[in-house]
């Protein structure tokens, strides 16, 4: 079966031979995949090609039907989950959904710690000093006192990824989190990428999509996968090809070139 990964760095995630079936229907084949410390990863393919699901599971959130996950030295079914995904940050476009329209930004950053705020009681001044520095570093600190509810689809989308980073994660993971930006959102959002990729002792980044305009340079590696299972994988120049892309999309495409 295909081994998706590559030599070098200190190994961040590796799936063998993982099979994921729901509902009678097998969503995932022989998924085997190694990411290392140093790489960034881009998952595409198309709409039902298990991308989302992939990620969940390494995330956790989703149970492989069978095969061996191991995240950040740990193997998934000899671990605490609840305890070992703080060391992940997820972000996603329905979890937009679930700031609450009355609550500060500040707050709803600090609830991303591990020392999640209780109901009635405020955050300790170490963790909203947590979530002022995330939104610093963002180049948002102007949304710190906003209430959720006032803010735009690219404002929260910021104070998403704020969440995401005030515990210092080891792997980042985001899921098509460019949909339902507008243009100039995407390019701050491309901008803000670009920036956490560049940090120095920042987490391993993994990011789902379909389009392939979404695809930046600081991106190193990529993995294709067509019907549940890998069509190629390995470092970005070498998979993201015209001639695998057209087999993997059915249409005659070329990679973004972009510079920034």
């Amino acid at each position: 079966m295909p081994q998706a990964g590559s030599e070098g760095g200190r190994k961040i995630l590796e799936l063998k031979a993982v099979d994921l079936v729901r509902d009678g229907r097998q969503v995932l084949s022989g998924i085997s995949w190694t990411v290392r410390s140093g790489e960034n990863w881009v998952v595409l393919g198309r709409n039902g090609s298990g991308k989302s699901s992939l990620l969940e599971i390494v995330a956790g959130y989703l149970w492989a039907t069978s095969g061996t996950v191991e995240v950040l030295g740990e193997i998934y079914g000899r671990t605490d989950l609840s305890f070992h995904r703080r060391k992940f940050g997820w972000v996603a476009p329905w979890i937009l959904k679930r700031f609450r329209p009355w609550e500060r930004v500040s707050d709803a950053i600090a609830a991303g710690t591990e020392a999640l705020v209780e109901p009635g009681r405020e955050p300790s001044r170490a963790v909203l000093a947590a979530a002022r520095k995330q939104l610093s570093f963002l180049g948002c600190l102007e949304l710190e006192n906003r209430l959720c509810g006032s803010l735009s689809t690219g404002e929260l989308m910021k104070v998403a990824l704020a969440r995401a980073r005030v515990a210092s994660p080891r792997l980042l993971i985001l899921d098509e989190p460019f949909a339902s930006l507008d243009m100039g959102a995407r390019f701050d959002l491309y901008r803000i990428l670009k920036k956490i990729a560049a940090a120095r002792g920042g987490p391993c980044i993994l990011m789902v999509t379909h389009h392939l305009e979404e695809i930046r340079p600081f991106f190193t590696h990529a993995l294709l996968l067509r019907k549940g299972r890998i069509f190629a994988a390995g470092p970005r120049r070498k998979v993201l090809k015209p001639g695998t892309l057209k087999k993997i999309f059915d249409l005659d495409v070329a990679p973004s070139r972009s510079k920034s």
